[in-house]
C-alpha cells in the first residue's frame, strides 16, 4: 500500500514537472484556416470627439455595431486565404446637430471581400469581389468592407508565447476617408 502511493505521488510529481516545463516554452501563436469552414464575428466600436466652437463645448459620439463571416479557401504558399462579408451593419451618430440618428447602410450586407493573410495576421491584400457603393451618408462614417476588414486579424508575434507573456506591437495606418487621407497609429498587446 505504502509502495503503490508512494508510486502514485512519484507519477504525479514527474507529470506536473512534464506538463509545466512543456507550457513553460510557449506556444508559437498561428492563424489557420480550413476551406469552406465560416466564423462570425461581431466589431462594436466608439468614437467620441470634443471641440470647442465659439466658446462652446460639443461631444459627438459615433458608434457602430458590425457583424460579418469570413469562411476560409484555400493556403497558397502558406498564405491563408478568406472570403469576407458584412452581414449586418448599424452606425450611430449623436451630437448637437444630429440627435440619435441610426443609419444601416443595407448597400454594403452581403458584398464580398477577398482577404490574403500571413498564419502571424498580416493582411497582405484585401480587395472586393462585388461592386460596393459609397457610402449613402458619409456623415455616418466610411463603413467600406475593403478598409474595414483589412485590419480585421490582430498580428501576432513571431516567437513563442507562454503563459503569461505580451508582446507589443505598433504601426501606422493610413485610410481615406471622404476623399481625405487619415492616419493612425495602431498599437497593441497580449
Amino acid at each position: 500500500m505504502v509502495r503503490s502511493l508512494s508510486r502514485l505521488i512519484f507519477i504525479l510529481i514527474i507529470s506536473t514537472l512534464f506538463v509545466t516545463f512543456a507550457f513553460a516554452q510557449g506556444e508559437q501563436l498561428r492563424y489557420q484556416s480550413e476551406k469552406g469552414v465560416a466564423h462570425q464575428y461581431k466589431i462594436d466600436s466608439e468614437n467620441k470627439t470634443k471641440a470647442q466652437m465659439m466658446g462652446q463645448d460639443i461631444t459627438s459620439v459615433f458608434s457602430s455595431a458590425i457583424e460579418l463571416s469570413i469562411e476560409g479557401q484555400d493556403v497558397k504558399n502558406g498564405d491563408l486565404m478568406f472570403v469576407a462579408k458584412v452581414d449586418k451593419n448599424l452606425s450611430r451618430i449623436e451630437s448637437p446637430m444630429m440627435k440619435d440618428t441610426a443609419l444601416v447602410s443595407k448597400d454594403i450586407n452581403g458584398k464580398r471581400v477577398q482577404l490574403v493573410v500571413t498564419p502571424l495576421g498580416k493582411t497582405l491584400k484585401s480587395f472586393a469581389l462585388d461592386s460596393i457603393p459609397r457610402p449613402t451618408n458619409p456623415m455616418m462614417g466610411n463603413l467600406n468592407p475593403v478598409d474595414m476588414l483589412r485590419r480585421l486579424f490582430v498580428e501576432l508575434p513571431e516567437k513563442a508565447v507562454g503563459v503569461g507573456d505580451t508582446w507589443k506591437q505598433t504601426k501606422p495606418d493610413t485610410v481615406t476617408v471622404q476623399g481625405m487621407k487619415s492616419s493612425c497609429l495602431a498599437a497593441g498587446t497580449k
